[in-house]
């Protein structure tokens, strides 16, 4: 059944829930944290899972954004197969993707000291 307040259906409400509480453990991130990021009183979050409600697209939106994923993997779990990186970054995401994970794990580290030599930089320039 399919509400007019929702996009989903009942199995697909549980699903739905399911895989944002799923995405929450993997980002080690609370609902109060999701509920702030997301623009989303905790309350309401709250009653979504614990009723079995769930939120109108905009608020599902919302919720994929804080997220980092898609409205689409959270209802069916599937990954939409016409991902593409921001036109600014194709270039070096197909030069990542020809890199084994030893060598990713080197390229995190070396972005990483760039971002934190960035903040601390801006840091003394405040």
């Amino acid at each position: 059944m399919v509400s007019k307040w929702s996009i989903f259906s009942d199995k697909e409400s549980m699903d739905f829930i399911d895989r944002v509480k799923e995405e929450l453990r993997n980002q080690k991130k609370t609902q109060e944290w999701l509920a702030w990021k997301a623009g989303i009183s905790y309350n309401t979050l709250k009653g979504w899972t614990a009723k079995g409600r769930l939120p109108n697209v905009e608020q599902a939106t919302a919720i994929a954004k804080a997220l980092n994923t898609t409205v689409e993997y959270l209802v069916t779990g599937e990954e939409a197969d016409s991902w593409q990186p921001p036109h600014r970054y194709a270039d070096l995401f197909n030069l990542l993707e020809e890199l084994d994970e030893p060598e990713l794990e080197a390229m995190r580290v070396l972005a990483e000291g760039y971002v934190a030599r960035k903040q601390n930089r801006a840091q003394r320039e405040a």
